[in-house]
């Protein structure tokens, strides 16, 4: 901590080494004066420089390698006296070796035994003394070297401790925003602390920030280019150029917006504008329609299990072009019927299923009837208006569109639409196979879909209940009938009702018969199936 840094810092320039550094070897001295000289800009300041100094004698540099061999330690600290002596014990060793391998020769007495034993006590104190010399000056050596890299800090002078707290807080919140790789940050704490104390170690660090701030500059710009370049639009150029006012693609980004204007201006500019605009509006309404889809199928998760079979209960019919009214497969028809006319109509999603009174009572609550009939069963004596309010209410639940079926498009559906085989009745010249009818009823309600579909996998488009369209009926209007999507009279009396009914005879249930009925009744024949949009 910096407290404890502090402590350290004042025992250390307290306490007077002069007296401890006289007992290091003279050359040892030196070296360690050098590296406690308290003017900084003097100190030693490399592990480099402290290497040269030590080597820079070369007989220094043996003693201080070799501390094992005796001779050269004696050498160092020896008097002259001592040398002489360690020259009559060697030349007398010599003596001896060489006379070891030739025959013994007696030997007598040497007058200088005394001498030599003498100087051995001497060479043996000198020795030990030096070896204690060398081991102790070495580890004070260690000790200072770490005191003053480590704790001293040779790069700095006095430091006064709330300075030295203040440089501690900035360097450490300058590593750990460069950690985080918050180069800009940890730049401004690192200049900061380096202004409170020159450190070389600093220095490399703010260096190094810089360089990685310019780097990661120039390549934001090339990605911003690269972008520009990708997008190739006037709009993404311009974005660059705003950034990036003077960089490095700064005549690039002109040219590119001057060949684009020049080219936007072209026929050919002009009309990939308009197909752009046109993809781009197209994809919009896309995305639009999958996102609506989405909450929808969100939606239909929680709706009962009535409702979302409704929802999940239509058919596609391609739209086509057919002769509508009393074509030559039709009998005993109406004069309503006639004249035959061809009616074009779009594509659209027909109901494969009356709506059931399950249905019903699920959208718009109880329902009060005075025949009992069954859940699954078609609803009945419901009034044209009060179809608008169950569509509003189930668009609200659902998210999706739906209202009646057009006269027309009633009529193309029940024949089979593009699939159609020409049937007298929807599916089937066989009217029992795909209708209830007041001779196969046996006095009862029916289910919806329990007869045969016809070619587009609609049930009970004959038979079982009328059904609702969203036309007024006019008994003449074929006669001046639209050729495309007609939609029936501006206004009238009564709603046009299609199908036949379980309580009608075979010729009510035909694919051309047309009915009526004021949309204000509750007939307890009619009920109605839903188109979606």
């Amino acid at each position: 901590s910096a407290e404890a840094e502090k402590e350290i810092y004042e025992q250390i320039i307290g306490v007077d080494v002069s007296e401890m550094i006289k007992e290091l070897p003279s050359k040892w001295q030196d070296v360690v004066k050098q590296c406690l000289v308290r003017d900084g800009a003097k100190r030693i300041k490399s592990t480099q420089a402290l290497k040269d100094l030590i080597l820079k004698d070369e007989t220094f540099t043996k003693s201080a390698a070799s501390t094992n061999d005796d001779k050269t330690l004696i050498s160092e600290v020896v008097s002259e006296e001592s040398m002489n002596a360690q020259t009559i014990v060697n030349d007398r060793q010599t003596a001896q070796k060489k006379a070891v391998k030739q025959e013994p020769i007696p030997q007598k007495e040497q007058p200088k035994k005394q001498v030599e034993s003498k100087y051995a006590k001497v060479l043996q104190e000198e020795k030990a003394q030096k070896k204690k010399m060398l081991v102790g000056g070495g580890i004070a050596l260690v000790a200072i070297a770490c005191f003053v890299l480590f704790v001293l800090k040779p790069w700095e002078t006095n430091i006064d401790p709330v300075v030295l707290k203040q440089f501690t807080s900035l360097k450490t919140e300058a590593d750990s925003l460069a950690n985080e790789n918050k180069w800009s940050d940890a730049l401004v704490k690192y200049k900061a602390a380096n202004k409170l104390i020159a450190n070389p170690v600093l220095k490399d660090s703010v260096a190094s920030l810089t360089n990685k701030i310019k780097e990661r500059a120039v390549a934001e710009e090339n990605t911003s280019w690269e972008n520009a370049k990708k997008t190739n639009t006037i709009q993404g150029y311009k974005s660059y150029k705003a950034s990036y006012a003077k960089g490095i693609y700064a005549k690039s980004v002109d040219s590119a917006i001057a060949k684009l204007e020049a080219y936007l201006k072209s026929e050919v500019g002009r009309k990939k504008i308009a197909a752009d605009k046109a993809a781009a509006k197209k994809k919009i309404l896309e995305l639009q329609k999958q996102k609506e889809l989405a909450k929808a199928k969100e939606r239909l998760k929680n709706l009962a299990p009535s409702i979302q079979s409704l929802v999940n209960s239509f058919v596609y019919v391609q739209g086509g072009t057919f002769r509508m009214g009393c074509t030559g497969v039709q009998s005993n028809c109406f004069d309503s019927e006639k004249p035959v006319h061809s009616v074009t109509v779009n594509s659209f999603n027909m109901g494969k299923y009356e709506i059931t009174l399950a249905q019903w009572e699920e959208i718009m609550g109880n329902y009060s009837s005075w025949y009992e009939a069954c859940s699954n069963c078609p609803v009945k004596r419901v009034r044209w208006d009060d179809i608008k309010q169950f569509i509003k209410k189930l668009e609200v639940l659902t998210g999706n569109r739906y209202r009646l079926p057009t006269e027309a498009e009633w009529e193309f559906a029940a024949r089979g639409g593009r699939k159609s085989i020409g049937y007298e009745y929807s599916g089937s010249n066989n009217i029992s196979s795909v209708a209830w009818y007041d001779d196969n009823r046996a006095n009862t309600e029916h289910a919806v879909g329990q007869k045969q579909s016809n070619e587009l996998g609609l049930f009970d488009m004959s038979g079982n209940v009328s059904e609702w369209c969203s036309d007024w009926y006019g008994a003449d209007y074929y006669s001046g009938s639209p050729s495309s999507n007609p939609k029936g009279p501006s206004s009238g009396e009564r709603r046009v009702t299609r199908g036949g009914s379980s309580g009608f005879s075979y010729r009510s249930s035909r694919v051309s018969s047309r009915g009526s009925q004021d949309p204000l009744n509750r007939n307890h024949s009619i009920g109605f199936r839903l188109v979606s949009y």
